[in-house]
């Protein structure tokens, strides 16, 4: 959470933010986000027993969930866990649940990991092979005729979680596929992974997410956006209000192992005690699982709303941010330890257009990115140096390349970096990345801005 500054109204501040989290209120995109709060779902659905895993199918209408140690489940309170349906009619009112899938219980843990983009398809936890209960890996089972089909076996390869916790996500599309579990690269009891379909249907190895999503906690219960870019997940090794809270990330650069720095969703969805199995649907309709009344977990609903910044914010600083020691000289730091530390070894470049130091979207991922590392990293400084092609005088390029190496210093500091932890520097075109031709001085890669790590 970002914790230097608050805002406050103000006209006539420059400063639009990309990302700011202040009490319960997320700021994405010149947009609040804010969550209703959580109501639990009525008797017809939660009971005495555990109830978990909620999704809504596609048709919007259909909440599956599971529910555990319960005298109804198919093979009674020791037979495993079983999937039940619960249906809303169109005054919003929901059906009491039932479980009667002859097809889709067994006496093993059955769960709803995931539908198809149509909701014909349902994914399910472990596979069914005659005489398997508890087989690790997924199934899945085709509507037809009125009913679903016998589970058919997803093959995966080389899915060997290490211990008997594990769970899953399937996207609708069908070719991504989120895993929690403990495997060989995981930092904790339970890491996040992901498992990718290829263009001739086969599934790849399973890919851990990094370690600016996964701790030495356990991070459980995944969820990802439509457009697969925005992660939902539980965790105890974030920090957070208590048990486990949901907390939320975003992908940069296309990568599977590149994230945004996590953020609590906050007190408006968190409690001090067990929290997760968020899912979110197309109409920003949001179900989650909480043992925060007490007790075993029951299956809660909220819904997040948008809304658009009418008045400019200004930033008012409420905690002190260290300055460099003026007796104690900044060294930069090595590519190494600055790799180690991100987690990722990526260039620090920012790129401009001809005479432009207008930031561009891609370049203010990496920008972003450093700064969910370095906030609460008081030891590091950073020197930010601005460059310039060669074509123009060499007043206007000095002058130009400073308003390039601001303008990455004023988007840190909207992202929540002091500006007393940032120097700027200006070099015009005396540090050329590559000598440009006589015909063509405007080489566009030295028209850049480089962020070093000084300590």
């Amino acid at each position: 959470m970002m914790k230097l500054f608050k805002y406050k109204k103000n006209i006539g501040s420059p400063l639009i933010f990309f990302f700011l989290l202040f009490n319960t209120s997320l700021f994405v995109n010149a947009q609040f986000i804010e969550y209703a709060s959580p109501v639990k779902l009525p008797k017809g659905i939660n009971s005495e027993a555990e109830e978990s895993l909620p999704i809504l199918a596609p048709d919007n209408t259909s909440l599956y969930f599971v529910r555990t140690l319960s005298e109804k489940n198919v093979k009674g309170k020791k037979g495993g866990q079983d999937v039940w349906i619960s249906k809303k009619d169109n005054k919003g009112n929901w059906s009491e649940a039932i479980n009667d899938f002859n097809r889709l219980n067994s006496r093993g843990n059955n769960a709803v990991i995931g539908f198809n983009a149509t909701g014909s398809r349902v994914y399910l936890l472990n596979n069914y092979r005659r005489g398997s209960f508890f087989n690790k890996g997924i199934s899945y089972s085709d509507f037809k005729y009125g009913s679903w089909s016998p589970p058919t076996v997803v093959h995966l390869k080389n899915l060997n979680p290490q211990s008997l916790f594990y769970g899953f996500y399937m996207h609708p599309s069908e070719k991504i596929l989120l895993v929690s579990m403990e495997g060989k690269e995981s930092m904790g009891k339970e890491d996040l992974y992901v498992i990718l379909k290829d263009n001739s249907g086969e599934w790849g190895d399973p890919i851990h997410l990094g370690n600016t999503v996964n701790t030495a906690g356990y991070e459980i219960a995944p969820f990802l956006s439509q457009d697969g870019t925005t992660l939902y997940f539980s965790s105890n090794g974030h920090k957070g209000l208590g048990d486990a809270d949901i907390f939320v990330s975003k992908r940069l650069y296309k990568s599977w192992n590149i994230w945004t720095k996590p953020e609590n969703l906050g007190d408006s969805i968190n409690s001090k005690k067990f929290d997760a199995y968020f899912s979110i649907t197309p109409d920003s309709t949001i179900f989650f699982t909480s043992n925060r009344a007490g007790g075993l977990t029951d299956v809660y609903q909220s819904k997040m709303t948008k809304k658009d910044v009418s008045e400019i914010l200004n930033l008012e600083e409420i905690e002190e941010s260290p300055t460099p020691d003026p007796n104690k000289k900044l060294q930069r730091v090595s590519n190494a330890e600055v790799n180690e530390f991100l987690g990722v070894s990526i260039p620090r470049l920012v790129y401009f257009q001809i005479n432009s130091f207008d930031i561009k979207p891609e370049d203010k991922e990496l920008i972003y990115y450093i700064a969910g590392k370095i906030e609460n990293e008081k030891k590091y400084f950073l020197e930010i140096v601005g460059h310039t092609d060669e074509e123009g005088s060499a007043g206007y390029n000095m002058k130009l390349s400073v308003n390039r190496a601001e303008a990455v210093k004023e988007y840190f500091t909207s992202l929540g970096i002091n500006p007393n932890r940032m120097i700027v520097v200006g070099k015009g075109a005396s540090q050329p990345l590559e000598k440009s031709t006589s015909q063509d001085k405007r080489n566009e890669k030295n028209r850049r801005v480089e962020i070093n790590f000084l300590k």
